[in-house]
Order: C-alpha cells, then structure tokens, then sequence
C-alpha cells in the first residue's frame, strides 16, 4: 500500500516582551525552528513563532491587532526584565494587556498556555528600582503568590534559550495524541477531500508566509537605514534604539554585523564581540563563507582594539583564508589591510608595508575607493613611524581628497588627526590644533568614543607643547576616563605616558617615573613596539636629569635597539646622542 500523506497541525506560539528584551526576541524564532527539526514536526506539529513584529499592518488601535494575534495562540511566552512598557489606553503596558487577555482566555477555555520568565536585575538597580522597574518587581510578586503559571528567573540570554528548549520539548511530550489529531478518521486515513484542502491550505499559508517574510526584512532594513543615519547625525541613543528593533525584526547577518559595528563605535565590546560572534555562527548555519569571513575580520578588529594581538591576528588570518578559498577580492584587501594596522603595531613596518600595498592594489582594481582611502591613510602612519613625513603628508592628503569626495566622515576626521600629528611633529601648532578640533567636533557629531579619546590626546600633546600645561592635563584626564570606560587600552598607554611627560615638565618627578612604567608595562603587554621606545626614551631622560646615569644609558640603549628594529634612523640618531651624552657624563664623574 502507498504511504499515507503526512499531516501536520499548526499550532502558534506568541512572545510578549517589553522592549529591552531584544536578544531574546531575536533567538525566539531559531529556538522555535530548532525544536521543530528535532522534535515537533516528528509528532505531526508545525510551531510557529508570533510576535507584535508579525502583526499585520491594519486599522485600529495597535495593540487591539497584536489581541487578534494572541487569541489565535495556544502558547503565550512572556518575558520581563528591567522595563514595564507604556501605557496602552486600557492598561498601564502592552504587556499587561496582553497578559491580562491570555490570562481571562486561559481561565475561560484552558487555552493558551501561559510562561513566564524574568530575567535577572543588577543588584544596583534593585536597591533603588524606578517607576518601570518598580512596577515589574510589583508584577513578579503578583506572579509568585497566584502561583498559577509556569514561572522562572533566569541570569542570561543563553540560560534563558536553555530554558525555554527544554520547556518547550517537554510541553510537546505531555499533550496527548488528541491535542493534535487533525481528523476524526482512522489513523493515517484523511476524509475525502481532506487531502486536497490541506494541500491548497498549505500553499495558502506558504504564500502568507512567504510575504510576511519579505515584508519583515523589509521593515528590518528600513529600522537598520535609520539607525546608521542616527548614528551619522550624532543621535547614538536612538541609533541603538533602532539597530535593537531591526534586529528583533530580523536575524539578517548584515543588520547584526552593521548593529556591532555600530556598539563598536561607541565602546560597547562585549556587546559587539556577540553580534560578531552571532554572524559568524549564522554563516557557519547557512553555509555562507562570505559573511562568516566578514564576522571574522570584526572580531579582529576588535580584539586589536583591545590589545589582545594574538587573537585579533587568528581572526585575521582565518578571515584572509576563506576569502583567498572564495577568491574574494574585496574580503581579501579588507584582510590584508587589517593585518598590516597588526604588524604596524608591532613594529614588523616592512611587513606592514607589504600588506597596505597588497590591499591597496586590489581597492584600485576594483575602483574602491572607500579602499584606496584607507590604504593611503594606512601607508601615511607608516610612514611617518618610519621618520619619512613628506611621504607620510602626501598618503594622508590622497586619504582626506578621496574621503571628502565620498562625504566619509569617520574617513575625514581621520586624515585630519593624521595631519594633525605630521604638522605638530613640524612645530606648525596652529593648524595642528585646527586639525584636532575639526576631528573632535565630527567625532561627537559621530558619538565615536575612541576617536574623541584619540582627539583629547592629541589637543593635550599640543598645549602641552606650547606651555599650557593646565589645558594639556585636562585633555589627557578627558582622553584617560573615555579609554577606560570603553577598555581601549593603547590609548591608555599613550595617556599614561604623555601624563609622565607633562608631570616631569611640573617637577614631579616621582608621579612622571610612576607613569612611563604603567605605560611601558602596557605597551609591552599591547606588544607595542614604538610605544615602548617612545617610553624607554622618556624614562632614560628623566633617569639622566636626576642624574642616575647607568640607568638612563640602560633605557636609551633599550630604545635605540626598537628604532633601529623599526627602521626609523631619525629617532635611532638622536637616541644614540643621547647615550654619547650620557656615556661623556659618566666620564666626567
């Protein structure tokens, strides 16, 4: 006899959430397909995830459609946190419309279910909770007393997808086979017509699948456009409000890359390390080397910025591997360029060298020049860590020509900072400072944390040169407090040593000598060769005017072997006048 046609119930299950519950919301639909592969569709049962994102646009008042939605569910998954919501007209949140409609539904019919989870409070919040809390830890209470539904407390996101797999295969194990018989016939006979119902109400849900899927990624990518332009305006908190929507809306691995590249401009690493990571494994789940490559590259980026170079090199390099397997020459120079900032850092210039001209050729063969902007920047701080700033001006003026034709702004506040460096180093201090206050203003415009650290910097380094210690302080103590707060820290370093010389300036000799060491300990952990001889130079002249001379020949003699190694003969020569200067004073002792 033929096989009996297999048939499957549908059965929907809502997720209610206020809005801070986006990473949540996001797993919901992949924990839901995931039970599905491994368990309901064995069982003759299709779970399909609803949420306020697939409501149907429509007249009326719009929790009254997200109603319509809940009454058709049989399963019901609310989820609290630190938000309670806002009012709905009826109710003092959508989420407690929502459960007060489930909850008269359940009492009525049995029917849906009701799951709740809370997830887990800050203990600083607790202690001195607001109106949205305040009214959250009121519900829970509420909860625990009536004892009435399914009710857990969870630390995290990963808990919380545990939980709720594990909750939902065994709601699927204790309903009775009747709960999902389809037909009143016998078993694995469907009534006449039944078959060629099901098939055309199969294709019918298809279909309306279909579009709202397409209408979802829609909604998605507009909500991701207007985050990116919030973000470029300088309005960062809507910018995250709206990359967090979008998100929800849609797993898409371009919007969750574009979200961590967001968290990433404004020091939000861990956060951002997961939406990486998050890419990277729906590139491994679909297949997609591509956008997998991508992720990797992110992730090394960064964790350079962290000064872990070790692993922001395995990324890089595991990202240049399956771009040369795809033979991707775009995924290729964005390598290549990555690994040269890496081998630039560590003082392999040569290397580095190799690298930025590998990325800049394939950017000109492919005409881009978003690309060739950044190669020529790239190659104009190599050069200047080289000694050779004619060269260094000229990449950095190609840069900034290239970033202003194509309105980058990040691309310009960066070729104004590089210039800004080449005209200190010269003694032209007013454009220098021009250059600076240009990068700080777009930088806030921008909300990009580590380009207005890197601005404070620099202003400090220049006042200080002029004599303006007080202003010069303050923008390091500006610079430093952004560092920390977003954990970069070379530019910590960098602070802690200009912090040394502006003490020693002051006389404090004691607090200056305390700062080249805490700089020196983290430029050795960063690996960061330059910072290391910039300090050892500083050290050894500090060493020399207290008139410990062994010490200071020890520290100069430390840093000509990095200048030398660097290939930077300029600085080499004038450490080793130095060393000529001390070894004439230890002579005449």
């Amino acid at each position: 006899m033929p096989k009996s046609p297999e048939f499957r119930k549908v059965i929907r299950v809502f997720i209610a959430s206020p809005g801070d519950l986006g990473e949540e919301r996001t797993r919901f639909p992949q924990i839901i397909a995931e039970v599905n592969k491994i368990k309901a569709n064995k069982k003759r049962i299709h779970l399909e995830p609803v949420g306020w994102e697939d409501t149907l646009p429509g007249r009326g008042r719009p929790q009254r459609l997200i109603n319509k939605d809940i009454k058709n569910c049989e399963l019901i998954i609310m989820l609290l946190w630190k938000r309670w919501g806002s009012s709905t007209g009826k109710y003092s949140s959508g989420f407690e419309e929502e459960y007060e409609l489930a909850r008269s539904l359940n009492q009525k019919t049995k029917k849906p279910d009701i799951w709740l989870y809370f997830r887990s409070v800050p203990d600083s919040m607790l202690a001195d909770p607001g109106e949205q809390l305040r009214q959250v830890l009121d519900f829970r209470s509420k909860v625990e007393a009536e004892k009435k539904f399914l009710y857990r407390a969870y630390e995290n996101v990963d808990e919380w997808e545990k939980l709720f797999r594990e909750h939902l295969c065994r709601w699927l194990d204790d309903q009775p086979p009747s709960a999902f018989r389809i037909s009143s016939g016998p078993p694995g006979t469907p009534p006449e017509g039944l078959l060629q119902k099901y098939e055309e109400r199969i294709k019918h849900l298809e279909g309306e699948l279909e579009k709202r899927a397409s209408e979802q990624i829609e909604i998605a990518y507009t909500l991701a456009r207007e985050a990116q332009e919030k973000a470029d305006s300088g309005q960062i908190t809507k910018a995250e409000e709206y990359f967090a929507r979008a998100a929800a809306v849609s797993a898409d691995p371009r919007i969750i890359n574009d979200y961590g590249l967001f968290l990433m401009r404004i020091g939000m690493l861990a956060k951002a390390e997961d939406k990486f990571n998050e890419v990277a494994q729906l590139g491994k789940a679909v297949g997609d080397r591509g956008t997998e490559a991508f992720a990797y590259n992110h992730l090394g980026v960064l964790y350079q910025f962290r000064g872990d170079l070790k692993a922001a090199v395995r990324m890089h390099k595991k990202a240049l591997g399956i771009h040369r397997e795809l033979g991707s020459q775009e995924g290729m120079g964005s390598a290549y360029s990555n690994l040269g900032i890496l081998y630039r850092t560590t003082g392999e210039l040569d290397v580095a060298e190799k690298m930025f001209k590998k990325a800049l050729a394939i950017a000109k063969r492919l005409g881009r020049k978003e690309g060739m902007a950044n190669s020529y920047g790239n190659l104009g701080t190599l050069y200047q860590a080289k000694g050779e700033p004619d060269v260094a001006e000229e990449m950095f003026k190609k840069a900034l020509a290239i970033d202003k034709e194509l309105g980058r702004k990040e691309g310009i506040a960066n070729s104004y900072g590089n210039l800004g460096v080449l005209y200190q180093t010269r003694g032209e201090s007013e454009v220098a400072e021009k250059m600076f206050k240009k990068v700080l203003a777009i930088e806030k415009r921008l909300g990009r944390e580590y380009g207005m650290a890197n601005a404070y910097c620099n202003l400090g380094i220049l006042y200080q040169n002029q004599g303006d210690l007080k202003n010069a302080e303050e923008m390091y103590k500006k610079s430093l407090a952004v560092d920390e707060r977003i954990g970069r820290k070379e530019g910590i370093a960098n602070v802690y040593g200009n912090l040394g010389v502006l003490y020693k300036d002051e006389g404090d000799l004691n607090t200056a000598e305390a700062m080249y060491k805490k700089a020196i300990d983290m430029h050795e952990v960063l690996g960061k060769k330059e910072g290391l001889a910039n300090n050892y130079t500083n050290l050894g002249i500090l060493y020399e005017d207290q008139g410990h001379l062994k010490p200071a020949e020890e520290m100069f003699k430390k840093a000509l072997d990095i200048f030398v190694l660097l290939g930077n003969k300029t600085l080499a020569r004038k450490i080793e006048s130095l060393i000529k200067e001390v070894k004439s004073l230890s002579k005449e002792e």
